[in-house]
């Protein structure tokens, strides 16, 4: 819970995990567009979704399975942190 009357998100997707510039910029902006779309739902909390594995480069073959995956892992998150709120 935070005293603010919105949600608020933290970001930590290191260099150490996920290498290519290009590839945190996208799970950053994914996560946040996610995000945006929740805030109104999740009520007046702080949310931190910080990266804990590799990024699996090689398993996808296009820039498009990369956005997919990453938007339905946020998804995942995004909803199970709304549910241990409500």
């Amino acid at each position: 819970k935070n005293d603010f009357l919105h949600a608020r998100l933290g970001l930590v997707v290191s260099k150490r995990l996920c290498q290519r510039a290009v590839e945190r910029n996208l799970i950053k902006r994914i996560a946040r567009d996610l995000f945006r779309h929740k805030a109104s739902t999740l009520g007046s909390v702080d949310v931190l979704l910080r990266l804990r594995k590799g990024f699996p480069r090689l398993q996808f073959s296009s820039r498009s399975l990369i956005r997919r995956h990453c938007r339905d892992e946020l998804t995942l998150l995004l909803n199970f942190a709304h549910t241990r709120i409500s």
